[in-house]
């Protein structure tokens, strides 16, 4: 799921005409990790200051639990896994699919009620 919800945040910073990735010193394009994509300017214009700052403190930040990366680095135990942060990382990512399916089901069924005049 972090894999999914790390390029869900990718895709939204695109195209809000961020700049996700970096040239090295040998002129080869990398994308950017989520730590830094985060911290770019367009992230709270993009998500809100709420889910911004949820996504840093639980994804990002060395102070918090830095899901991100204890998994993309093998440094989760089994027991890690159903800690109150995990539990939290999984709703988070159901509320975002689930939300904008609502929200996407909601606006085709009001379009759908529509008059043929409207």
């Amino acid at each position: 799921m972090l894999p999914q919800i790390e390029h869900l945040v990718r895709v939204h910073l695109k195209q809000a005409g961020a700049k996700t990735t970096n040239l090295d010193k040998d002129g080869i394009e990398n994308e950017n990790g989520m730590s830094t994509l985060m911290n770019l300017p367009e992230a709270e214009q993009v998500f809100g200051r709420n889910l911004a700052f949820e996504l840093r403190a639980l994804f990002c930040d060395a102070f918090g639990p830095n899901l991100r990366n204890e998994l993309a680095h093998g440094l989760l135990d089994e027991e890690a896994f159903h800690s109150p942060f995990a539990i939290y990382a999984w709703w988070l990512g159901l509320h975002l699919v689930f939300h904008t399916w609502w929200n996407m089901a909601h606006k085709s069924a009001t379009e759908g009620e529509a008059g043929p005049d409207d």
